[in-house]
C-alpha cells in the first residue's frame, strides 16, 4: 500500500482514544490548565485538596486490607493486587477532579511560561500539600476508630 493510501486510510478511521495527543499539545494544555489551577478560589482548593488526600488514603487503606493475610499468595500476585487496589485512589482523584499535590507540581510549567505568577503557584501547591495531608489523616483516624487495624486477627495492623 502506498504512503498516500495509508494516510488516506488513517484519516478515515476514528482516533481510538481521544486522549492521545502529541507532546506539543500536551505542553500547551498543561500551560493553559496550570494557569487556571493556580488561580482557583481558596475554598474550592481547600475542599479539592482535602478530597485528594482522602481518596489517596482510601486507596492505600484498600491496598493494605487486600494484602492483609495474603501470605499464601505468590509475591508477584500480591504486588499486582496491591497496585490494582491502590489505583482506586488515583481513579477517584481523576474522576472527582481533586487537587493532588503531586499532580499540581506541573503548575511550574505555567509559571515557567509566564502564564501564572510564582505567588499563586506556591499558594496552590502549599494548600494542596497541607489539605492532602489533613485528608489522609482523617481517613487514618476513621480507620483507627473503626478498628480496621484489628481486622483479620490484626493482620491489617
Amino acid at each position: 500500500m502506498s504512503d498516500a493510501a495509508t494516510q488516506a486510510n488513517a484519516k478515515d478511521r476514528p482516533n481510538p482514544s481521544p486522549d492521545v495527543h502529541p507532546p506539543e499539545k500536551i505542553a500547551r494544555t498543561t500551560k493553559k490548565k496550570g494557569a487556571k489551577k493556580a488561580t482557583l478560589d481558596t475554598p474550592e482548593l481547600l475542599v479539592l485538596g482535602l478530597l485528594a488526600g482522602v481518596y489517596i488514603a482510601f486507596g492505600s487503606l484498600f491496598s493494605t486490607v487486600a494484602l492483609a493475610g495474603a501470605d499464601g499468595l505468590p509475591h508477584g500476585v500480591g504486588q499486582v493486587l496491591a497496585g490494582v487496589t491502590f489505583s482506586l485512589g488515583l481513579i477517584l482523584v481523576l474522576v472527582g477532579g481533586a487537587e493532588l499535590f503531586t499532580g499540581n507540581t506541573l503548575l511550574v510549567v505555567a509559571w515557567a511560561e509566564e502564564r501564572a505568577g510564582i505567588g499563586p503557584v506556591l499558594r496552590s501547591l502549599g494548600i494542596a500539600y497541607v489539605m492532602n495531608f489533613i485528608g489522609s489523616l482523617a481517613i487514618v483516624a476513621l480507620a483507627f476508630a473503626a478498628g480496621v487495624h484489628t481486622a483479620g486477627d490484626s493482620a491489617v495492623g
